[in-house]
């Protein structure tokens, strides 16, 4: 996307490049870019894909809760720049009050009584994956708690098989761009199968699906909803819990201060949500010509809210904003985006990563790195795909 003729360039950052962003994050560590770009160019143009980058706190914030001049049905994520549903895809790509009718709907299956009713069964399956850790002996985290856990209780919530959880979360994953090691085939027969699985869900299935079909929902709209929810509902929490246990194998002082005061733990939980910021951005497109920190972007421009910059602004968090801080006060992250877009899951994942660490912490006192972790090479989320600890 250029500049339309007659009108001034847009500012660009040269030595903040598609390259060098894309390079950090392959390497696993998209933060020096990030403070780079606050510090020299915090509203910048990134020439490829031709999309705004937003990366300080209160910019980013302003973008986020702006949903009149800032749409989402434009698309949510870079590759969509350009597309023209017909429909929208999910209810991320929708704008009141079209996505205050969707969220109202969905939100009947995460009201707080089927929140509460839930915390045992969740308590049951923490204290049987926490369980299986052998102290003293490596573990990967993802695979022993991160992923199970929040696969199986997002299938729970939807009625959907839950035994079978290592096949959904490997529908989920080709769902998500980067994520997982499929060929472009694969990724679409896993693509087809788990729509397949879903609208048969939506017409007749039980949990949420119901849930939406007598809130009127038509059949369309409950696979679309029960697909967002499956999905971001896993995907989320599991790059929460692996992250933040990644967070703090780094942090063992941290830990140990929890293992000492239980009542560490809501806290902590935030901290594991700013410090690993599982969803890396979103994208939104000006429905007006817009001034932005003093920036003017056209009608039309997408623009990409970096939430993981946003969530390790020092103007917001302090000079401290790159370290994990347990008992951060106050830590008012954007992990769950702001406002109308605000995740509807978040009172379950903050529940599950909660009792995890509640069980951990008073399983084991200390927590230690067993290797390095390797990060998904998605750039949509923050993710992993091994996360080698020790507890003892």
């Amino acid at each position: 996307m250029s500049p339309d003729a007659g009108q001034e360039p847009r500012p660009t950052a040269p030595r903040l490049t598609a390259a060098a962003l894309d390079e950090d994050v392959a390497r696993s560590d998209p933060h020096p870019t990030y403070a780079r770009l606050r510090d020299e160019a915090p509203v910048v143009w990134h020439e490829d894909p031709g999309i705004w980058l937003v990366s300080r706190y209160d910019d980013v914030l302003a973008v986020n809760r702006d949903t009149r001049r800032f749409s989402s049905t434009g698309g949510v994520i870079p590759i969509e720049i350009g597309i023209d549903y017909p429909s929208p895809p999910t209810m991320m790509h929708t704008d009141p009050p079209e996505h205050t009718r969707l969220r109202r709907a969905v939100a009947r299956g995460f009201r707080p009584s089927r929140i509460a009713s839930l915390e045992q069964r969740i308590r049951g399956h923490v204290d049987s994956l926490v369980g299986a850790i052998a102290p003293g002996e490596p573990f990967d985290a993802l695979e022993a708690v991160a992923a199970p856990l929040p696969i199986t209780v997002i299938c729970e919530l939807l009625d959907l098989p839950s035994a079978d959880w290592e096949s959904m979360r490997r529908a989920s994953d080709a769902v998500i761009p980067g994520a997982g090691d499929f060929d472009e085939d694969e990724r679409a027969g896993l693509n087809a199968q788990l729509e397949e699985l879903l609208r048969a869900h939506a017409r007749d299935g039980g949990g949420l699906a119901a849930d939406l079909r007598e809130a009127g929902m038509d059949a369309e709209e409950t696979y679309i909803l029960v697909n967002q929810v499956l999905v971001a509902g896993n995907e989320t929490t599991r790059n929460l819990l692996a992250g933040g246990l990644s967070a703090f194998a780094g942090a063992p002082d941290q830990w140990r201060r929890v293992v000492e005061d239980p009542g560490l733990v809501p806290g902590a939980v935030e901290e594991m949500l700013r410090f690993t910021t599982p969803v890396v951005s979103f994208m939104r497109t000006t429905t007006t010509d817009v001034d932005l920190a003093g920036v003017a972007l056209r009608r039309g421009d997408p623009v990409l809210m970096l939430w993981a910059s946003a969530n390790r602004d020092p103007g917001e968090f302090g000079d401290d904003a790159d370290t994990f801080v347990v008992d951060r006060h106050p830590n008012h992250h954007l992990a769950f985006g702001f406002g109308a877009h605000f995740c509807v899951g978040a009172a379950l994942a903050r529940l599950e990563a909660g009792l995890v660490l509640e069980a951990m912490t008073s399983r084991f006192g200390g927590l230690e790195e067993a290797g390095p972790p390797r990060r998904s090479p998605s750039t949509v989320i923050a993710g992993y795909e091994h996360v080698p600890l020790v507890a003892h």
